[in-house]
């Protein structure tokens, strides 16, 4: 059996012109991606602890769920589509600052805080799942959906003024739904 190795390295300059796709592998690191890519990026299911070396302009979506994170420093700039970061070691959400082009979903981590969150009027966000207690930090605005299912959240304050789409705050500790969004 010949069991070849192969490098899989850019230049920090480089760009991708459709996605890349390294998926449920053993990487530790992204130092080795292109700076720009065209289409999707998709690096869940690894052991990445940081998002350093993450390419910082991604078309598509990003997905980075399923690892070992705990925080989104690092990650990319620009999500033209999704930006998709379940399922890691997340307690808050401070160091993202990217234009995402459509929907973000950090479920199932451990986020206590939405402080230092600037992202703003997205298609949708999906926190369920974490350990919220209040939505201090919150995007002022939302086109889509707030699904904040599975938390533990005592008041709505801080919540968006405007939510164009469905608000799930089931499965919280709720008892009046001041705050919630006219």
């Amino acid at each position: 059996v010949l069991h070849t190795t192969i490098k899989v390295a850019f230049t920090p300059d480089e760009e991708i012109g459709g996605g890349i796709d390294c998926n449920y592998n053993e990487l530790r690191t992204l130092n080795w991606a292109p700076r720009e890519v065209r289409g999707d990026f998709c690096c869940s299911g690894n052991n990445l602890e940081t998002l350093e070396g993450c390419p910082q302009i991604i078309d598509g979506d990003f997905d980075c769920t399923s690892n070992e994170l705990i925080t989104l420093r690092g990650g990319p700039v620009k999500v033209g589509e999704n930006f998709y970061c379940g399922k890691n070691n997340l307690t808050n959400l401070e160091g993202i600052s990217v234009e995402v082009g459509k929907g973000f979903y950090a479920n199932n981590n451990e986020i206590i805080s939405l402080e230092g969150m600037s992202i703003d009027a997205l298609d949708g966000i999906d926190l369920s799942c974490n350990q919220l207690t209040d939505l201090r930090g919150a995007p002022l605005t939302l086109k889509g959906s707030l699904i904040l299912d599975h938390n533990n959240l005592e008041s709505l304050n801080g919540a968006p003024s405007v939510v164009g789409g469905t608000l799930d705050c089931s499965f919280n500790k709720l008892k009046v739904l001041k705050g919630a969004p006219d």
